[in-house]
C-alpha cells in the first residue's frame, strides 16, 4: 500500500512540475561572431562577419581576400551567406586558383577552429564538400 501511495505522488508531482518547466526561456549559449538579434548562423541566414571577427586571423582572412570571398555572401557587409545552390555557382565560376586559395583557407579553418566564428566554420564546411 506504501508502495502504491508513493508512487502516486510521484506521478502526481512530475505532472506538477512540467508545466513550470516549460514556462522558462530556452537558454542559449552566446556566439561570439553572431549578435544577439541575429537568426541562425546556416547558410542564407544573417550573422555579423563584417565588422565581429572572433579573432585577427578570422579578419584578416576576410580583409586580405576580399574580393574573392565576397562571392559568397548576399551584401558587401558580409553578413548574409548565400544558398547552398549560390554558394556552388560561385565556386565553380572561379578560377581553379582562387579555388584552391579558398580551399587552403578553409584547412587553416578547420586545423584552428576555435580562431573562426560558426558563420566562417559553416562556409567552409560547404565549400570542402565542393
Amino acid at each position: 500500500m506504501k508502495l502504491r501511495l508513493l508512487g502516486a505522488a510521484a506521478v502526481a508531482l512530475s505532472l506538477f512540475s512540467v508545466p513550470a518547466l516549460a514556462q522558462q526561456a530556452p537558454v542559449t549559449s552566446p556566439n561570439v561572431d553572431q549578435p544577439a538579434a541575429s537568426d541562425s548562423t546556416d547558410t542564407g541566414t544573417t550573422g555579423s562577419i563584417g565588422g565581429n571577427w572572433t579573432s585577427d586571423s578570422e579578419k584578416s582572412m576576410y580583409e586580405e581576400n576580399r574580393e574573392m570571398w565576397s562571392n559568397f555572401f548576399t551584401d558587401d557587409s558580409m553578413s548574409t551567406v548565400k544558398e547552398e545552390a549560390e554558394l556552388r555557382a560561385a565556386f565553380s565560376g572561379m578560377g581553379a586558383d582562387d579555388q584552391a586559395q579558398i580551399k587552403a583557407a578553409c584547412e587553416r579553418v578547420d586545423q584552428d577552429r576555435g580562431s573562426y566564428g560558426t558563420i566562417t566554420q559553416g562556409l567552409c564546411t560547404q565549400i570542402g564538400q565542393m
